[in-house]
């Protein structure tokens, strides 16, 4: 939704802004789904992921995340800038906080269909690399210095055997930047 070259500037502060706003107003859950790689970033909105299942669009596979506006601890905690607004919905003359305890198994990190984990996501990748295989992998190419500071800016994906991750034809977006 963002020009590549305005990405991580006050273009999404200020529809991060305008955005909650309006959910906070209305809502106290809000669902949406973004490319994998995206997670991170929604996450430092606000967003947390769930134990949803993985959701394939014509771009390849997609993660659910939930958000609730009046979830100012969490908001918090990530650092998110929306945050800032919970105190003007929420309590006091506002709407009521939700009573979160009744999300609590549905947002166990470990039941999320991704993880970001690094010491998690260094195991596994450890583990691949490691394990006995007659076929070379791109892994074996790299340093074990080079497999940790992967690790640490990766994620697991957690598939069904057979679950379709990417279609054969699908291309890759790709951002163009001008300098």
């Amino acid at each position: 939704m963002i020009a590549p070259g305005h990405r991580g500037q006050l273009p999404i502060v200020s529809m991060g802004c305008v955005a909650y706003q309006l959910m906070a107003g209305k809502a106290d859950v809000g669902f949406c789904n973004c490319a994998a790689g995206l997670v991170k970033h929604y996450r430092l909105l606000g967003f947390h992921t769930y134990a949803g299942k993985l959701i394939p669009t014509p771009d390849g596979i997609s993660v659910p995340l939930v958000i609730f506006p009046s979830d100012s601890r969490y908001f918090t905690e990530v650092g998110s800038f929306v945050g800032a607004f919970v105190n003007e919905y929420f309590g006091g003359k506002g709407r009521p906080h939700l009573d979160l305890g009744r999300w609590s198994g549905v947002l166990d990190t470990n039941a999320a269909p991704v993880r970001f984990d690094p010491d998690v996501v260094l195991e596994r990748v450890s583990d691949f690399r490691h394990a006995e295989t007659e076929t070379p992998t791109i892994l074996d190419a790299l340093s074990e210095e080079t497999v940790v500071k992967l690790s640490a800016k990766g994620f697991l994906l957690n598939l069904s055997a057979g679950q379709l991750l990417t279609e054969k034809s699908l291309k890759q977006r790709r951002a163009v930047h001008h300098h």
